[in-house]
């Protein structure tokens, strides 16, 4: 997979939000991000409502003011789509931010 550019980022306690060009946005990155929150928080696992089902389904491109979130018992993702980027947010108490920011280097470049 290859890395995205995070175009920004930022956080304040326990909330984290992550910008990304909607072109370079893929299912196989957003199960990767997924992933590691839930490592990185000790979630049990991410229950999703989501616009989609399956990768087939899924297609940022015509997703416009959108939303989607995914919760576990210890962090909650919100992904929002927008015409051109996706917002990211990442909540929990239990993430260590240079815990998180490590591992979300390895799929993505930040500014």
């Amino acid at each position: 997979m290859t890395k995205i550019k995070i175009i920004g980022f930022g956080n304040e306690g326990s909330f984290y939000y992550f910008i990304i060009k909607k072109q370079d946005f893929s299912y196989a990155w957003l199960t990767s991000f997924t992933d590691i929150v839930k490592k990185c928080s000790s979630s049990s696992g991410l229950r999703g409502v989501r616009v989609h089902d399956e990768e087939d389904d899924f297609k940022p491109g015509v997703m416009v003011d959108k939303h989607e979130s995914y919760s576990a018992d210890k962090a909650r993702i919100d992904v929002f789509y927008g015409k051109d980027i996706i917002n990211l947010t990442i909540s929990s108490h239990h993430v260590v931010k240079e815990v998180l920011l490590d591992a979300i280097e390895s799929i993505a470049d930040f500014p």
